[in-house]
């Protein structure tokens, strides 16, 4: 699902042609078209019963990011320090957790899930998932949103390649390198294509 959520940058850049008149080079939309193919070659590998059910959702939360994205490219001209960007970050992510919040509250009368984990992990993973994304914020000042995004698919390339070799998890892998090599191939066409900017 999360490979599915993840092709927005093919969003991003067609909502920044739409509502602010910005375009990408050919060979830009070349990679970032490539690097998407190679998430939904991921997504393929799933063998799960509940995928064709999950695809509408992964599918409105790429649409949801690439909004909140292109937002976050407007945003970014007016917080030209990182404490300011990591301060708007961080307003979003309490925004987030307050509603959150809410509907635990709503849908099981506590705010507590029944499951959870340590707190050391909740703090920590906290601390890097938005300072990483303050530090992608920060990238938007010099790159096109849609750029910005994909580059961020290289974790998934990441991943992908730790899981097979550390983790030893082997379902699927054949599958999910293939995807990690084509979502490369877009990365590095894209990357080619900065000297262009």
């Amino acid at each position: 699902v999360y490979p599915v959520a993840r092709s927005s940058p093919a969003l991003i850049a067609l909502w920044a042609w739409l509502l602010f008149d910005q375009t990408i080079p050919i060979s830009g939309t070349v990679g970032i078209g490539i690097s998407i193919i190679g998430l939904w070659v991921m997504a393929s590998t799933s063998r799960g019963d509940d995928t064709a059910h999950a695809l509408p959702w992964a599918i409105i939360a790429a649409v949801g990011t690439s909004v909140y994205s292109l937002s976050d490219k407007v945003a970014v001209s007016f917080l030209p320090t990182f404490g300011a960007q990591l301060g708007f970050i961080t307003v979003g992510y309490v925004c987030s957790f307050l509603a959150l919040t809410l509907a635990q509250w709503g849908t099981t009368g506590t705010v507590l899930p029944a499951q959870r984990p340590k707190w050391v992990y909740v703090i920590s993973g906290g601390l890097f998932i938005g300072t990483a994304y303050a530090l992608v914020v920060r990238a938007m000042l010099e790159l096109p949103a849609s750029y910005v995004v994909a580059f961020t698919n290289s974790g998934i390339v990441l991943a992908t390649l730790l899981s097979i070799g550390m983790l030893k998890e082997r379902e699927q892998w054949r599958g999910r390198l293939l995807a990690a090599v084509i979502i490369s191939c877009g990365l590095a066409i894209l990357g080619l294509n900065l000297r262009s900017l």
